[in-house]
């Protein structure tokens, strides 16, 4: 199982650097957003006009969009020939789980450098650093769990877009209203015992995600 996973992870590794033009248009998307953002608040005086909730409902817009057009291709993306390839690579749990994890840290990685440079811009200061990683980490794993096996579903579909966006609205969510809330509270320099429920619940919808996933997909995969 080890070793199954570990090939499909290389082989999503190779095929992201020998297309590193989609995620390098990814991250010129996020950093012109960033651009725009900075100069649309920004006064005559040059002072950034953003409040706390403000700053953290555009950061998590971004990267929505972010998950969407990278974690949501996972499948979808896939041709006839790659997902035969797969099939006889390795079992339908080490793909899903591969999948997942490669989806999670890119995810957790844009979303790390997008905040970086959000806050750099943006004149933003955080006061509890360590809450806004978490939360950063909590929400990119379940965005990934949740995008990853939409995308699943929705590649054996022929409305393939049309049910990505139907089946991951009612968790998408709950997901984000709870990370903008976490990552205001890490702006405004509240301490993880204030909001450890939202974190566990967040991280505890990624959880279940990929237990149910597990399940299901093996089932998904045959067909």
């Amino acid at each position: 199982m080890l070793n199954e996973i570990k090939a499909v992870l290389y082989k999503e590794v190779v095929l992201e650097w020998k297309q590193k033009y989609a995620l390098n248009g990814l991250l010129l998307y996020v950093a012109c957003m960033i651009v725009v953002i900075t100069l649309s608040f920004m006064d005559k005086a040059q002072v950034i006009n953003l409040s706390p909730l403000t700053w953290s409902v555009l950061f998590w817009l971004i990267l929505l969009f972010v998950a969407i057009h990278v974690v949501a291709k996972s499948f979808i993306g896939e041709q006839d020939g790659q997902l035969l390839y797969l099939y006889g690579l390795a079992n339908p749990v080490a793909v899903f789980l591969a999948k997942m994890l490669y989806n999670s840290v890119l995810l957790i990685i844009i979303g790390m450098i997008s905040g970086f440079f959000y806050l750099l811009l943006t004149q933003q200061n955080v006061q509890n650093t360590g809450l806004f990683l978490l939360t950063i980490a909590s929400g990119g794993f379940a965005l990934a769990a949740n995008m990853t096996l939409v995308s699943a579903i929705a590649s054996k579909a022929e409305n393939k877009n049309v049910l990505l966006a139907v089946l991951s609205f009612p968790l998408t969510i709950p997901v984000l209203i709870n990370v903008i809330k976490l990552t205001r509270q890490a702006l405004e320099g509240f301490t993880l015992a204030d909001n450890l429920n939202r974190v566990l619940m967040v991280t505890g919808i990624g959880i279940v995600l990929s237990l149910v996933s597990l399940i299901l997909f093996p089932f998904i995969w045959r067909d």
